[in-house]
């Protein structure tokens, strides 16, 4: 996935995650200013080194020291 543009997916994860806290009208446009106003930190990142996994997309959110990942 390191060529793809991954902004749908980084957004859909986004407003998932915000529903939570949310509710129903967080949606893929308002997400990231949403999450901007709650004070979360979103990045990308891609890592173009080969292996076996080269279309494995990863999530992580850390917290209170915290860190959970899932990925595949």
């Amino acid at each position: 996935m390191n060529e793809a543009d991954t902004t749908a997916i980084t957004r859909a994860v986004l407003k998932g995650f915000l529903q939570i806290a949310g509710g129903s009208e967080i949606n893929e446009v308002n997400a990231p200013a949403f999450a901007e106003t709650l004070g979360l930190k979103v990045s990308e990142s891609r890592l173009s080194a080969p292996g076996d996994y080269t279309d494995m997309l990863e999530l992580s959110a850390m917290g209170e020291g915290k860190t959970v990942s899932v990925g595949g």
